[in-house]
């Protein structure tokens, strides 16, 4: 940790610097006319993303990035976000005990990602995670993952990367959609959309509908102790999502947005289907309220401003039952829970060859929990903030470098105790040839302990250190060559201070910093269009995983893992769709003896044909050979599952 007294110098420094370059926001009101007149080209903007500057977005020039489009998710039939995410390379989804999908970057797991929604912190504030079934995937205009160097501006708990999932914004002339969608279990979909833009205003408001009485097991499922197969246990769920945005553009050089929702779920926990006492849980209530407020200056053509706002509200009611028959309560916990903040950027182009950036995010959770009904609530909070600087110089006419540093703060409210950690990183581009580049980054990352972490009533460690992380990587790309994409990297990250829940000599359990770990690998990914009718993607990821205190592997990271994709169009409209996605063995552990979770492959097909006018229907059908596989040890998923659906947009 750095020493206190220079640890607040930097603070005031960062918090100077960003102050002054605010004041500027002064300069609006007088050269405001002056800039209209002018026909000069603004910048393309993006309203979710987090930085944009007079060219480029500076989070996405020494980093990993890649983009899935909103014609990539209706190709890959994903019904969820993370199914969305599931063949980039270095990225794996798992669904394990709370029948949640949980998303590990390069076997750093979903606690320490952080996942915005346009630009936006979303997690539930306790157990510092996001369920990504809640955002309905019609909504989503792109996702960006953004791996290895993050840029400081995002602030702590970014260890193994960057989500950001944009939705979309009114459309210029009104449009609306609805979509069903009927599948194996009694599962069906239904979503309705509208958007339309007048002046300067725009919205669109979105409501969605799901219910399911559970997905089917693979036939080549064998009964287990706590499942005989078909639909699994306890997997049915019913959700319910509306959503609005209102956007209002008083200028071109002024864009402002206020988004509303709310989401409310019933769901079942599948439980472990070889413990000897297993969980019999269900969300008997899971609710989300919602309000977010963003918007952008652009001051001058060199400075522009943007700020965020949001706040966040979670009440949940999780029901323990004696037995299988989901009859008799044993206990009922309840939390109600919120999370607000203020996200200020600045941007500021010095000079044609150097862009400034500076940044305050500050966010505070409050919770409320009890862990039955009629015990007494229990009542915490804390607050986390960064300010950061980074900048971003071009060196010659193709090299560019990018530095910067945070100072992240976590401050643990009634419980005392202020947590500080100073956070620098470094990046370089080198443009060898028009379509080629290479690049080659390092940074230093920093994960507060998460609240259920430091207060759990059974689990909770006050004294627990901050997770630390040195993140290194060299990649490149051949971009724009021939309709050819081929993307490459290295990586290695070191963290320390991991922490993780250990079981004591009394039987008694508690979250302990007990490791380092470290994972490096290398990611390789190629895609290529072949006359506009077929195109071809697959990627390839290498995985070394290991708790280097232990000399273990982490469990349920495979070693190696490869997806392919291959579209194709035909003359009279149809599109057909194949996905295959392979993951080797991975290795958990009952004590010191080592096992092994088995290796799958994947196969998913899909067929879109434009029916008639604005309809559509289309047919899918997933693991199309029936694998009977588990990425979790004890929680298989889903076997060959069969959707038909539609969709009218007029």
């Amino acid at each position: 940790m750095l020493p206190r007294k220079f640890t607040y110098r930097l603070i005031l420094l960062a918090f100077c610097i960003l102050s002054i370059l605010l004041q500027a926001d002064s300069l609006w009101s007088s050269q405001q006319k002056k800039e209209e007149k002018k026909k000069e080209q603004l910048p393309r903007f993006f309203l979710g993303e987090i930085i944009v500057t007079a060219e480029r977005e500076i989070t996405s020039t020494t980093a990993t990035v890649d983009e899935i489009s909103s014609e990539d998710i209706a190709a890959s039939n994903a019904t969820t976000v993370a199914e969305a995410l599931r063949l980039l390379p270095g990225v794996d989804v798992t669904v394990g005990r709370k029948n949640e999908f949980s998303v590990n970057i390069r076997g750093i797991d979903q606690s320490r990602i952080v996942i915005l929604l346009d630009g936006m912190p979303i997690y539930e504030p306790f157990f510092g995670k996001v369920d990504l079934n809640q955002l309905p995937i019609e909504n989503i205009a792109k996702i960006k993952v953004v791996r290895g160097r993050v840029s400081v501006l995002y602030g702590p708990n970014s260890l193994g990367g960057v989500i950001n999932i944009i939705t979309k914004k009114g459309a210029s002339k009104p449009s609306t959609e609805l979509l069903t969608a009927y599948s194996n279990g009694s599962t069906e979909y239904y979503q309705l959309s509208h958007s339309a833009a007048k002046g300067r205003f725009s919205y669109l408001f979105s409501s969605s509908l799901g219910r399911s009485n559970g997905f089917p097991l693979s036939k080549n499922f064998e009964p287990a102790q706590n499942e005989e197969g078909k639909l699994r246990n306890n997997s049915d769920y019913s959700r319910f999502n509306i959503y609005g945005k209102l956007g209002y553009r008083p200028s071109s050089r002024q864009r402002y947005n206020l988004s509303l929702g709310y989401y409310r779920s019933e769901y079942g926990i599948p439980p472990d289907i070889y413990a000897s006492k297993p969980r019999y849980w269900r969300f008997k209530d899971w609710k989300k309220y919602y309000l977010d407020l963003t918007g952008r200056i652009v001051v001058t053509q060199q400075l522009s401003l943007q700020f965020k706002g949001f706040f966040h509200k979670y009440n949940n009611i999780l029901d323990s039952y004696i037995s299988q028959e989901y009859q008799q309560l044993d206990w009922e916990s309840e939390y109600s829970n919120n999370t607000g903040g203020l996200i200020l950027f600045s941007t500021y182009r010095l000079n044609p060859h150097n862009t400034l950036s500076a940044g305050v995010n500050v966010k505070r959770d409050q919770v409320n929990t009890r862990d039955d009904i009629g015990y007494p609530w229990a009542r915490y909070r804390q607050t986390t903030a960064s300010f950061s600087l980074e900048d971003e110089m071009e060196l010659a006419r193709n090299l560019s470098l990018v530095g910067g540093a945070s100072i992240d703060l976590l401050h643990k409210g009634d419980m005392g105790g202020l947590a500080a950690s100073g956070n620098p990183s470094l990046g370089i581009r080198w443009e060898v040839k028009p379509h080629f580049y290479i690049r080659s980054s390092v940074s230093r990352k920093t994960r507060f302990p998460l609240m259920h972490e430091l207060y759990s009533t059974n689990y909770g460690n006050l004294d627990l250190k901050n997770e630390r992380g040195m993140i290194w990587e060299i990649g490149g790309a051949v971009v724009g060559y021939s309709n050819l994409s081929l993307n490459f990297a290295l990586f290695w990250n070191d963290i320390s201070n991991l922490i993780d829940l250990v079981r004591l000599p009394d039987g008694s359990r508690i979250f302990q910093n007990i490791a380092k770990a470290r994972m490096r690998g290398c990611e390789v990914s190629f895609h290529r269009g072949f006359g506009g009718n077929l195109s071809l993607g697959a990627n390839y990821t290498y995985l070394q995983a290991k708790d280097l205190d232990l000399n273990q592997y982490l469990p349920f990271r495979p070693r190696h893992k490869a997806n392919l994709e291959v579209r194709y169009a035909f003359a009279f409209g149809f599109q057909l769709i194949n996905q295959i996605s392979y993951g080797a063995n991975s290795y958990y552990y009952s004590g010191v003896t080592r096992l092994t979770l088995p290796s799958y492959v994947v196969w998913s097909i899909k067929g879109d044909y434009p029916l008639y006018g604005q309809l559509g229907v289309f047919v899918a059908i997933d693991n199309l050979l029936d694998q009977n596989y588990q990425k979790e040890y004890g929680f298989p998923w889903r076997g060959r599952t069969f959707t038909i659906g539609g969709k009218l947009q007029f």
